[in-house]
């Protein structure tokens, strides 16, 4: 059974995020999914967007990295094309992003980054 002092720490979490979480498994401090999901969205003209989902989970490779996919909403543009959702994949650890999809509110696919330019 989960304790109450753990329950209440990881629904702030959840709720109100942090600037940074530590990985307790390797001792590194991470990027907070919301931090990466501002900045994603600055680049595509959206100043407030809303975090859909955030799936915590690791890279593929060796060693394997603490990742997230993050799915956006709001109003997303690059060049004449516009989207109002996006999904992503980041790593937690440093501020990378690729895979950038943007869909239609019809679930249609409007583009494709591979990565987000530094």
């Amino acid at each position: 059974m989960i304790s109450r002092r753990i329950l209440i720490k990881r629904l702030a979490t959840l709720f109100f995020g942090s600037t940074v979480l530590s990985a307790c498994t390797t001792g590194q401090t991470l990027l907070d999914p919301k931090t990466i999901a501002q900045q994603v969205a600055k680049h595509y003209g959206e100043s407030s967007p809303a975090i859909v989902s955030v799936k915590k989970t690791e890279t593929d490779s060796p060693p394997n990295g603490p990742m997230y996919i993050i799915g956006l909403a709001g109003h997303f543009q690059k060049g004449s094309l516009v989207a109002t959702s996006l999904g992503f994949s980041a790593l937690a650890a440093r501020m990378y992003v690729w895979n950038i999809h943007g869909y239609k509110a019809s679930g249609q696919e409007v583009w494709m980054d591979m990565e987000l330019p530094a």
